[in-house]
């Protein structure tokens, strides 16, 4: 049985566990266990076909008949991959935690299944037209999952908001399609990748055109800064968290694709290549700064991890962005860069999905999302607290979590070839930055849900088994894709041999064995050896063990001569942002849209319309000016380390 039949049949069992939960959504356990059973056999179908396409040396599978339009390479494999493994977790974790909302599941479980079949669809056909079936088909039901709430407005609002989007997303790849049509007379994807050369060589506008509305509407998608702030914070919230684990961890990543089928797979490497690599690289960087800025400011749980998917799908647009670039000049960072920003794709549908389930958790017990009603959980919810802490390291860049691995690649690959792109330097800077923003943002939500004495009133255990079974796996995931970074990277390898020409072999780029030691011309440029730092980071817990062992002394608690009420011993999550607030966003200037109140005056008076703007402009330019000097020693660091940027910057420009 061959990869494209297991396809179909994992597609069939999909459709008929829609309609068998659509029967039985009055019993909400046994229609939990059928979802889960028959979605689990059909992510098991896909997850082989999967693999096996990605290890075999053959040709891409395709459909006969009418399953023509249905497709299998190894890219599409590498996304289906990740589709089937998180599906699996999410509907093991339904099984519990959907009780809680106390309705019929029969909206929710058929299309949960179906929004795993259109994800599936999506990177498995061949057949422009059938994508964007498929397209609309994965929004359409991941609509009905965002309102399943639909009692509560501000769902309804989100899902608007999110199918709003999700319509100007589809608009603007279906014109690029309806373009490419046009020149092609044909929906199949290998003529029009036959096509792009020649529509670049004698229509260059069109060209050009085209690769913008497709990063616009698949950006739009991937939730990049700024389309991403419009609806994603709104959506995944509102969403079960099962459907938010499989949104931020899964869906997203489409966005992703449908950017690597066109710019990477269906467009050559060409100085177009290095424009828009240069393009997607700058729109991955200001989305990681910005999404992880805004995602420290939230007391919102679910919409702090929200925050996080746009600040990490900016990392993965600079790695995919730098790749492009950088190859299409005959860098082998490229590679590098290329390969970073798949593994932290990879990668973050791993954490984040976990991090999603462990909000979860907390809205299963608690019945909140809030942060400032919530504090002192990690007695009550041991396992749940590990897990998100695992998933807080990880996405933090803690080694020797899956997180610093990908991270370690985009910032190595971006910051040494700066005499081809010499803002590169400075996109590593801000994902330096953004990741330490990152590990405050964790620190705030795991110190604020479970750190601190516990509560009275919880007196409850932790969530029950199925949903702690679906974190601890993911949690395992995070620490063995980190350890053993050369398994997901040779997943990588395999899924980008038919989309590169002349690639290398992976010995000549990575090495062998578990160490993972990018080389240039023989010679080993860099190295991470796992088993060292983990090593390492046992002798060192053994030690600190040691040193604490015995030291424990009870006291009460006091603050300056005044006994502290217990029911104060909390983390309040509004005080982590105040300081960055004060330190960075106040000295940031803000950009007042011009305003015309008199548009029927044609004469001008230079002291009201020219002298007095000049003076109130530099009179907050001095204020600003002012500002800056706070008397904070963060602050002054943070102006000499923009200053030695602008100095870099300006030494490769004029150089």
């Amino acid at each position: 049985m061959n990869g494209m039949e297991l396809l179909l049949q994992g597609f069939g069992i999909l459709v008929v566990g829609a309609i068998i939960t659509a029967l039985l959504g009055k019993w909400h356990r046994l229609n939990g266990w059928m979802a889960f059973v028959l979605g689990s056999i059909a992510s098991v179908l896909l997850l082989i076909s999967a693999i096996g396409t990605l290890t075999s040396s053959a040709m891409p599978t395709k459909g006969s008949g009418i399953f023509s339009i249905f497709f299998l390479d190894k890219l599409s494999s590498f996304f289906l991959l990740i589709i089937s493994g998180i599906s699996i977790m999410s509907l093991l974790y339904s099984i519990r935690y959907i009780e809680h909302y106390r309705k019929s599941t029969s909206l929710y479980y058929p299309f949960l299944l179906l929004f795993i079949l259109g994800m599936s669809g999506v990177v498995s056909v061949r057949n422009m037209f059938a994508f964007l079936l498929f397209w609309e088909f994965m929004t359409l039901t991941s609509y009905f999952l965002v309102i399943y709430e639909s009692e509560k407005p501000e769902n309804l609002l989100a899902g608007f908001r999110y199918f709003f989007w999700s319509f100007l997303s589809a608009g603007c790849v279906e014109l690029a399609i309806a373009l490419l049509y046009i020149q092609t007379n044909s929906f199949d994807m290998s003529i029009m990748k036959g096509a792009i050369p020649v529509i670049q060589e004698k229509h260059p506008f069109m060209f050009h055109s085209l690769l913008a509305l497709f990063l616009i509407g698949f950006g739009i998608k991937a939730g990049i800064f700024p389309f991403g702030n419009f609806w994603l914070p709104d959506a995944h919230p509102a969403a079960p968290s099962p459907v938010s684990a499989l949104l931020s961890g899964v869906m997203i990543k489409t966005g992703v694709y449908g950017i690597l089928r066109t710019f990477l797979w269906m467009l050559p490497l060409s100085p177009a290549s290095n424009i828009w690599g240069t393009v997607i690289s700058a729109m991955g960087a200001i989305s990681l700064v910005m999404g992880t800025l805004s995602a420290l400011e939230q007391t919102d749980s679910k919409r702090l991890l929200a925050f996080h998917s746009i600040g990490q799908m900016g990392y993965i647009f600079l790695g995919v962005g730098a790749g492009l670039a950088l190859l299409s000049l005959n860098s082998p960072f490229g590679y590098f860069a290329l390969f970073g920003g798949m593994l932290h794709l990879f990668n973050h549908s791993i954490f984040k999905s976990l991090l999603f389930l462990s909000a979860g958790s907390i809205l299963y017990r608690k019945g909140t999302r809030e942060l400032s009603q919530l504090g002192g959980l990690a007695s009550s919810m041991p396992l749940t607290f590990l897990s998100a802490l695992t998933a807080s390291l990880a996405i933090g860049g803690i080694p020797p979590l899956n997180g610093f691995v990908s991270k370690w690649l985009l910032v190595f690959s971006t910051s040494i070839p700066a005499r081809l792109h010499y803002e590169f330097p400075i996109w590593a800077i801000a994902g330096i930055f953004a990741s330490g923003l990152t590990i405050a943002s964790m620190l705030k939500y795991v110190g604020s849900a479970f750190m601190g004495l516990k509560k009275e009133e919880d007196n409850f255990n932790d969530v029950p088994l199925t949903m702690q079974i679906s974190q601890i796996l993911l949690a395992a995931a995070c620490l063995i894709t980190g350890v053993v970074a050369v398994l997901p990277l040779g997943i990588i390898y395999n899924s980008l041999r038919e989309s590169i020409m002349n690639l290398p072999s992976y010995e000549q780029l990575i090495g062998m064995g578990i160490e993972i030691a990018p080389k240039l011309k023989g010679l080993t440029i860099a190295l991470w050896n796992p088993m060292l730092i983990l090593l390492s980071l046992i002798v060192l817990s053994v030690i600190f063990y040691e040193f604490i062992r015995g030291a424990k002394k009870e006291t009460t608690i006091w603050l300056g001569g005044v006994l502290v009420d217990r029911r104060n011993l909390v983390y309040d999550p509004h005080s982590y942002f105040f300081t960055l607030r004060r330190g960075i966003w106040s000295n940031i200037p803000s950009i007042p849209l011009p305003r015309i109140e008199r548009l029927g005056r044609l004469s001008v008076a230079p002291g009201e319309d020219v002298y007095e703007p000049l003076i109130r402009l530099g009179h907050r330019f001095i204020e600003r000016l002012r500002k800056s000097h706070s008397g904070l020693l963060q602050t002054y660091i943070l102006w000499q380390m923009l200053g030695l940027a602008i100095v870099i910057l300006l030494i490769y420009v004029f150089k």
